[in-house]
Parts: structure tokens; sequence; C-alpha cells
């Protein structure tokens, strides 16, 4: 009885040390357990059957949790670190090729476990506000990275260290405001960068040169939604390369003069819904497409003592306080004028913009005026431009329109406008209410 009660009670023993300490040694290829050596030296060397029913009965606790010993193993391969088995962040992520897209998945940092090789990495919408030092290590050749809409507050200085090939970089929907000095920091070191978003930040006009150290590769730059008040010649003095320049819905009031001189090769500038009360001494022959809509301008004046060719193709002056038709350049690409839903545009001489195409008007207090004194003081048959295609009219003051003939090859055709329009002019819209006839071409 006495040997059994021993026997027993290293049963229990053996139990307890199975599951009490398991040493497990875990390998990336396979899984081994080692259970701690269990001796009965109080069995008596004459016991052999007894002995080789202890032994028996030591080999059954190994059988019995072996299945969750296994389980356990898989758990801590499933947590631990990518390096040792795996990581489970990627699971959230779309994997395309060489992109990451991660977007919405509610993550509080960048993804580790990604592959190695990617260039594209999407992390808006998730709740990253802060970006470590050594977040971005294991992806050397990120090209295209975007962290918008995170509540991102902090950029650590060295951050980009190890992803110094990031071209294109959107931050936009950030508190960027609250660590300023310490982001501009970190994106001085993007050398080869090319287009930055920093829209909706809280930035004021004293934060962004902070931001724009050392920006010489860049040729895209947002800076629309947030407070800037006034542009000094110290935003943009680095910025040689740059092509395309957003500040749309600022509070913008002022503009320095000479502010967008070191910007020689600007084709596209979109100031829309600001506070820009006027725009005077426009000398910027390079750039291709202005967008000053929804402001407050009276004034619109180029200046008219270059002899340079601007090469503006499209002018948006819409849903401002114009009292004056816009002084243009007097030799321009100008294409598309847009002057609708201003207090009071007169209809001033086109035949100096000979490749006008699309002309609007609309929701304006246009009344008639003398189609003599037009012909007269250009000299030319018609007052509008040669390749007009779109005229728009609609919601004037317009009483009366003349009618006029006009040669189309072999044919005359009755056209019943405000103008002499000329035969390429394929549509055609006035006010149906006040003025008549009216006709749609």
């Amino acid at each position: 009885m006495t040997k059994l009660f021993k026997l027993a009670n290293t049963r229990r023993s053996a139990d307890r040390a199975l599951l009490v300490s398991p040493l497990v040694i875990v390998h990336t290829t396979s899984v081994r357990f080692r259970v701690p050596a269990l001796t009965a030296p109080h069995l008596s060397a004459s016991s052999s059957r007894h002995e080789l029913r202890g032994r028996n009965a030591v080999k059954m606790p190994v059988r019995r949790f072996l299945p969750w010993l296994l389980c356990f193993t898989v758990g801590l391969a499933a947590h631990a670190p990518w390096g040792a088995s795996g990581y489970d962040h990627h699971t959230l992520c779309t994997l395309s090729q060489r992109t990451a897209l991660c977007n919405g998945c509610q993550l509080l940092s960048v993804p580790v476990d990604l592959p190695s090789s990617t260039e594209e990495l999407q992390l808006n919408n998730n709740r990253i506000t802060l970006l470590k030092n050594s977040c971005l290590d294991g992806y050397p050749g990120l090209r295209d990275l975007s962290l918008a809409g995170n509540g991102l507050e902090t950029i650590e200085t060295d951050v980009f260290a190890h992803t110094r090939h990031v071209e294109n970089l959107s931050l936009a929907g950030n508190n960027l405001y609250l660590a300023y000095e310490q982001t501009g920091k970190a994106l001085s070191t993007l050398s080869q960068l090319k287009v930055l978003d920093l829209s909706e930040n809280g930035l004021t006009e004293d934060m962004v040169p902070f931001l724009l150290q050392n920006m010489t590769s860049l040729e895209n730059l947002s800076l629309s939604r947030n407070i800037l008040w006034r542009l000094d010649q110290s935003l943009f003095q680095h910025l040689h390369h740059l092509r395309e320049l957003n500040l749309e819905s600022n509070q913008l009031f002022e503009i320095e003069e000479g502010v967008f001189d070191s910007l020689p090769k600007l084709q596209r500038l979109s100031m829309a819904f600001n506070n820009l009360p006027c725009l005077v001494g426009f000398q910027l022959t390079q750039l291709v497409v202005l967008n000053a809509s929804h402001n407050a301008i009276e004034w619109f004046v180029s200046n008219q003592d270059m002899e340079d060719t601007f090469h503006l193709e499209t002018l948006d002056l819409r849903d401002n306080k114009l009292f004056f038709f816009p002084f243009l350049p007097s030799r321009s690409y100008l294409r598309n004028l847009l002057l609708s839903g201003n207090k009071r545009v007169p209809l001033r001489l086109f035949a100096s913009l000979p490749n006008l195409s699309v002309l609007d008007l609309s929701h304006n207090k246009v009344a008639v005026c003398s189609l003599e004194e037009q012909r007269t003081a250009t000299g030319a048959d018609s007052v509008l431009s040669l390749n007009l295609r779109w005229l728009d009219l609609r919601y004037n003051s317009l009483q009366t329109i003349p009618t006029q003939p006009v040669a189309q090859g072999d044919q005359k055709e009755m056209l019943e406008t405000h103008f002499i329009l000329t035969p390429t002019t394929e549509q055609f819209t006035c006010a149906v209410e006040d003025a008549r006839p009216c006709i749609r071409a």
C-alpha cells in the first residue's frame, strides 16, 4: 500500500510538472518540446514491475496533453514578432504587386510585416498620431506614402532615414500644426520628393516655411484648407521646379508683390475660395491655368507694359465682384474665359483674343451695348474671336438682341444674337425670359 500510494503521488507530480513547467523551444521550421525528466528515487531497484508501471504512468500525461501543447505553441508563434515567425497586421491590408492598401484599418502604427519590396503604402483614415524614427525602415524602396486623415501630430526627425526615395507624400487632414518644426526637419531629408499634400492641417503662413525647407525637387504642392492670410516672398523661395500650386479655401487677403517670382516653372495656380480683393500687376507669363474664382475680386489687371506673350489658356474669375471687364494681356493664348456670377461686367472688345474658344458671361448684369461702337473700335467684321465655340449669356439684363447676317461658305445664315457671331460658333445661350428672339445653335 505504501508503494502504491507513493506511485500515485508520483503520477500527480508528473502531471503538475507537465502543466506548469513545460520547456517549449520554437523554431521557424519545426516545433519541439522538452519535458523535464521525472525520477522516482524512492522506488527500490527490486521493484522492476512497479518501476515499469511508473514509467508508463509518466508517459501518459505527455500523450494526453500533446494536442494542448501544440495549440499553445501555435498561439505563441502567431503572436511572435515578424522576425521570429509572423505578424498579423498584413492580414488587414490588401496587397497587390508592390502596393499595400491599409486604409481604414484602425491602425495605431505603421505595419512592420509588409513585404520589404513595397513601393506604395496607403495608410489613410487610421489612428496613427505619431511616426517614430524606425517605423519605415523595413521599406527602403518606398516611393508613394499616404497618411491622410489620421490625426497625425508628430513626425520624428529621422523617420525617412532609410526611405529617402519617397516621391509622393500625402499628409492631408492631420494636425501637423502641433509640431510643425520637427515635421519640417523630417521632410527636409526627402530630396527626391515631387508631390506633397499638406492640405487641412491648421497651418498658418508662419509655419509653412519650416515645412518647405530644402524642397528643391517639389513639382506639386497643396496647401488648401489651411489658415493662410497672406502670401509673402519667404513661402516659396526654394521651389524652383514647382509646376502646380493649390491654395484653395484659405483666408487669403493679401499677396505680396513678387511672391511667385521664385517659381519660374509654375503652370497651374488655384486660389479659389479665398478673400482676395483684387489681382493687379499680373505678370506670370508661364502660367497656363489660373483659378481665382469665389473671391471678392473687383479688379483684374495684367501688366500692360510687358511685350512677352502670356501662355495663359484658362482664366477663371467666376463668382467675384468685378466692376470692369478684366484687363487681359495684349498677347496671350487665352482660350477659356469664365466670368459668370459677378456684379456687373460690361462688354469689352474681344477681337484682341484671337484664340478665345469659351466665353461665360452668365449671371451678370450685361446690358445691350452698341454693336457699331464695337465694330468701329476694332475695325473688324466681328467683335468676337474667330475661334469662339461656346458663348453663355444666360441670366443677364439683355432686352433686345439685334439680328445680323453672317456668311458661312456659300450660305448665309441669320443668327439672332447680341453680337455678329463667327461661323464657327457652335453654342449660344442667353436669358430666355427677357431677350427675344433667342436661338440655340
